[in-house]
């Protein structure tokens, strides 16, 4: 069909944003002071710290290559994974499908304890150095998150014409996985939190604690998270024994790690680039710990690429995103948020920040911005630095750094040097 062969047979986009930039990847990441996972990392003494470094290079190996996502889509949407049968690709969530069917096969088999990540299962424990890192969340439809990785892989603009071909069945997977071949994308590797994280040593065995009220926003969401969107069964717990690291134990603990891990992972893969797979809802931008990443990946300036649905999609969300404040942001679990808040060293300037990140010059939408809307949104976000309670230095530098991305002109490497702090734009 049309759809097939567009989406199948455009030219190539090149991976990589040729950005040019005064500053080296390195040096980006030794500014990078704001805190999260680094901060936590800083705190810790002698063994801690090597313990917190080796879980980083750990989790930086384990990518998942396209030919393993589209084995496990046609094993899934084929209704053969034994614990996901009812596998609904136009209602099940990366959520319901983490809970029932990443689970349950990396579980180690027979008798011995524990499991691994399913990325870890795949690659038979040899490590796979991703090239790309993927930014999702969990709520959105787990068709949508493998659409997104394969459009990237096109170079295509959309996913929504990727995921109608994920939906037709074998013949044009098929297809699409001899395109992928053809281009020498199969063996592509991408870092995705569902696959890559070990869920045997966090969330497996449990949901976390209940929010207090039972009526209330926290408390219902929590309900509905620990339960299929199709059938509303609750999910069953695994009880694989393995030992379970949250914030109480962060050198050990896999999910306070993510900035650190896209650093290492930038620092060390040539190529290496920040996908950020958006929701149709556009729910993505209001998880704290997808606005982190953003957040991150923009200060250590990683070439960095968005995936959306459609253009109607983009039109009906785009102008929420001006509002964003990671005050209000969601995490799975309430103690993660308060982690990521109580790690931001100035929240009006984190804001400042996702702004420029999202609209700047070098912005997850600066492909979509000419040149007169994106100084009306840069405007906007003047006027946002100016009424923060910063001190005095800081706003100043906030409002040249802005003023500097409004006419297209950077800051000079002693400009950034004098302030400490990285706005990249």
């Amino acid at each position: 069909t049309a759809m097939l062969s567009g989406i199948l047979w455009q030219p190539a986009e090149p991976h990589v944003d040729e950005i040019s930039t005064s500053k080296t990847h390195g040096e980006n990441m030794r500014r990078y002071d704001r805190g999260g996972s680094i901060g936590t990392q800083l705190s810790l003494t002698g063994n801690g710290r090597a313990v917190w470094q080796n879980k980083v290079e750990e989790l930086a190996g384990r990518g998942v290559r396209l030919h393993a996502l589209l084995d496990f889509w046609e094993t899934l949407a084929g209704g053969n994974v034994e614990a996901m049968p009812h596998f609904d690709p136009l209602r099940s969530t990366t959520n319901d499908v983490v809970r029932q069917a990443i689970i349950p096969i990396s579980r180690n088999e027979g008798t011995a304890i524990g499991g691994r990540a399913l990325a870890a299962v795949w690659s038979k424990g040899e490590n796979v150095f991703a090239t790309h890192m993927v930014t999702h969340t969990w709520s959105s439809l787990f068709l949508h998150l493998i659409a997104g990785i394969i459009a990237d892989a096109f170079g295509a603009q959309y996913y929504m014409e990727v995921a109608d071909i994920l939906l037709r069945g074998p013949e044009d997977i098929s297809k699409l996985r001899t395109a992928l071949r053809e281009r020498g994308l199969l063996e592509e590797a991408y870092w995705v939190c569902a696959f890559s994280v070990n869920q045997h040593a966090g969330i497996c065995a449990g949901f976390g604690q209940a929010p207090v009220g039972h009526e209330s926003p926290e408390h219902l969401q929590w309900d509905a998270n620990r339960r299929d969107t199709v059938t509303q069964e609750l999910f069953r717990v695994c009880d694989c024994g393995e030992s379970k690291f949250f914030n109480d134990q962060p050198e050990r603990c896999e999910i306070n790690k993510f900035d650190a891990m896209m650093q290492h992972l930038c620092s060390s893969v040539q190529g290496f680039t920040h996908v950020v797979v958006v929701d149709a809802a556009f729910a993505l931008f209001s998880r704290a710990w997808c606005i982190a990443e953003i957040v991150c990946s923009s200060e250590c300036d990683m070439p960095k690429r968005i995936m959306v649905h459609s253009a109607e999609m983009l039109d009906q969300h785009y102008d929420i995103l001006s509002t964003i404040d990671v005050r209000e942001c969601r995490a799975a679990r309430v103690e993660d948020k308060d982690m990521i808040l109580e790690s931001i060293r100035d929240v009006e300037m984190f804001n400042t920040q996702l702004q420029l990140a999202i609209f700047g010059t070098k912005g997850l939408f600066s492909r979509w911005i000419d040149g007169q809307d994106r100084a009306a949104m840069i405007g906007r976000i003047v006027v946002r630095a100016r009424s923060c309670r910063c001190k005095a230095s800081v706003s100043s530098s906030v409002s040249t750094r802005l003023s500097s991305v409004r006419h297209n002109t950077y800051p000079t490497s002693e400009e950034s040097s004098d302030t400490g702090d990285s706005v990249a734009s």
